[in-house]
């Protein structure tokens, strides 16, 4: 099964879908003269596997006027929608955030060098004290006093007003930087976790051994719609899914755009029984949802979805438990779809 971006990139798709999409990339690869370069790979790769929206839509731009696809367009698509543009956005966090500790650094050097003359003064002053000898002299060194005491108070109210822009500035990075993160585990098309983020999540469960069931989905017939009503149909219709899978998500579970037309769940604190309750009712609720086009408001018919459920076992690796879900759905698709079977 395919995974939507993540990044870095990472693929963990079995051997016979792995050799599909290789038996796919070839012929595209040979039929545009696109050099065999590991990114240029990952681009046909990506495009094949279905689950990039953002390269996809890219690609048949262009391919849908007959013009050709150079390097030049591989090599932009693969840091634009590969890498998602994140190494650049990276590095100019980081120029940013030096910057703004540089002038933090130099604000409070200057205050310091201020605090320190003034202290300076302060201290000639005690001496003058000493010696006063006359009303006079008495108010100079007042005065004097007062000047340097104004003096430091000005330095305090700049470095208290510097450090508050810093601290803004810091606030807006901070900002920035969520929105790195969040294009970095989040599927554009669905706003669903991406295959990378939900195999952290997965490990983490696996690592903290979790009690969990994992629901794999796959909609039935899918290329069919995609064929028959077009591809921006298609993403309606797995845009939809997507919000009912959020729905019985909620703030308990996790809901992922595993690959193309797949969705994944992973279901805290959930037995077997009771995974299979919720892959029912949301195999329901898509099943007698009735899409309609959104220009015409024609009905496209019905739409199911298929779904293997598995339980965390002892000695799991996310490999096993992925593939006994994957096998458990395979089943599903084979006896009928629209149903779940268990493994």
């Amino acid at each position: 099964m395919s995974q939507p971006r993540s990044y870095p990139p990472i693929y963990k798709d079995p051997f016979h879908k792995a050799t599909e999409h290789l038996r796919q990339t070839l012929p595209l690869i040979n039929k545009h003269k696109t050099p065999i370069t590991p990114d240029n790979y990952a681009v046909w790769y990506e495009y094949v596997a279905g689950h990039n929206h953002a390269l996809k839509t890219s690609v048949d731009e262009i391919l849908s006027k007959g013009g050709k696809i150079t390097p030049n367009h591989t090599q932009d698509w693969y840091q634009k929608h590969v890498l998602m543009d994140l190494p650049d956005q990276i590095v100019s966090s980081n120029e940013s955030l030096k910057t703004i500790v540089d002038q933090a650094l130099s604000c409070v050097t200057r205050a310091e060098a201020s605090a320190e003359t003034c202290g300076a003064e302060i201290a000639m002053t005690e001496h003058m004290l000493d010696d006063c000898q006359d009303m006079e002299q008495l108010r100079t060194i007042i005065a004097s006093v007062a000047e340097t005491t104004h003096q430091l108070s000005r330095t305090s109210q700049q470095l208290k007003d510097e450090l508050h822009e810093s601290n803004n500035e810091i606030m807006k990075l901070r900002e920035e930087l969520n929105l790195v993160k969040k294009a970095a585990t989040t599927d554009s098309l669905t706003d669903l976790l991406n295959r990378g983020a939900f195999d952290q999540k997965l490990a983490e469960c696996l690592l903290n051994e979790r009690e969990i069931a994992v629901l794999l989905f796959d909609i039935d017939h899918f290329k069919t719609v995609n064929d028959t009503h077009g591809h921006l149909l298609g993403d309606a219709v797995l845009q939809y899914f997507a919000k009912i899978l959020k729905k019985f998500a909620a703030n308990t579970h996790v809901a992922a755009r595993f690959g193309g037309e797949e969705m994944a769940m992973i279901l805290f604190d959930c037995d077997k029984n009771e995974a299979n309750a919720i892959a029912e009712a949301i195999l329901e609720k898509f099943s007698t949802s009735r899409l309609k086009k959104k220009n015409t408001n024609e009905s496209i018919g019905r739409i199911t979805a298929s779904a293997g459920l598995t339980c965390l076992m002892e000695g799991d690796t996310t490999e096993t438990v992925l593939e006994r879900a994957d096998n458990a759905l395979y089943h599903s698709k084979n006896n009928g779809r629209n149903q779940v079977n268990i493994a």
